[in-house]
């Protein structure tokens, strides 16, 4: 095997997104995801582990931004296995923008799956976290491999380390496995700014951490809405790659 000239083999776009709670995270992913459907002429499937998404999938005339309601189609749990069951059976001919809101929850329940063969007070110990993760894993490179736009969704916690003897927080991360969020081409955090002057207005910005396309790294949105991913398009190749089988 030898060196071949590169080329673009990423025709879907996958993205994590990941913020506190009320930072427009489902909201957003939900403009962007009708976008990509419209694009593609496809449906919206949506994992829903939280009942986060009844309220947009009712037309509610009062919300200021997109008082119609959105259109997708919904599954609702937060079994690692039934989740994983209902995502492999996905017909993409049909279902072009998959969104798993939330993602925390998938790795909560791969970490309950093996804490209920255990003891109450006992450590998981060193050597079950590759079995642990297994399922896990294998769950999210799915996703990156699958025909389709893909969302990732997740809360946020604090990352701490410890500087000159002290424990400090150094930055913010998702809720999840500590790889997910950045196996995703891009990774955005969410966060709701509210007003100094007005408390009653609130500015939901977007935070581009990662972004292997260079069109969105580093830049920030107040209010994003779908323009943002349509200037993703065209980076997008015909086919898209899957992944070299781990094993």
């Amino acid at each position: 095997m030898s060196f071949t000239k590169a080329n673009p083999g990423q025709g879907y776009l996958k993205m994590s997104i990941y913020g506190p709670p009320g930072s427009g995270k489902t909201f957003t992913t939900l403009q962007w995801a009708e976008t990509l459907a419209k694009h593609n002429k496809k449906r919206v499937a949506m994992v829903d582990t939280e009942r986060g998404s009844d309220f947009y999938a009712k037309a509610i005339k009062q919300r200021k931004v997109h008082p119609d309601a959105f259109d997708f189609d919904a599954y609702y749990s937060r079994s690692l296995l039934d989740v994983d069951k209902a995502i492999r059976g996905i017909d993409f001919d049909k279902h072009g923008v998959l969104i798993v809101d939330s993602f925390t929850h998938m790795w909560e329940a791969a970490i309950a799956s093996y804490e209920g063969k255990m003891n109450s007070n006992d450590a998981i110990p060193m050597q079950a976290w590759s079995s642990i993760k297994r399922p896990y894993k294998a769950l999210v490179q799915f996703l990156m491999d699958a025909p389709a736009h893909v969302f990732i969704l997740g809360r946020q916690k604090n990352v701490f380390d410890t500087t000159d003897g002290e424990f400090r927080r150094i930055g913010v991360t998702m809720a999840c496995e500590a790889n997910t969020p950045y196996e995703p081409q891009i990774c955005c955090r969410m966060e709701a700014v509210q007003n100094e002057k007005d408390t009653t207005q609130t500015t939901y910005i977007a935070l581009f951490e990662k972004d292997r396309t260079g069109v969105l790294s580093g830049r920030t949105f107040a209010n994003p809405n779908g323009s943002i991913v349509e200037s993703l398009l065209p980076c997008l190749g015909d086919k898209h790659a899957v992944s070299e089988d781990p094993d």
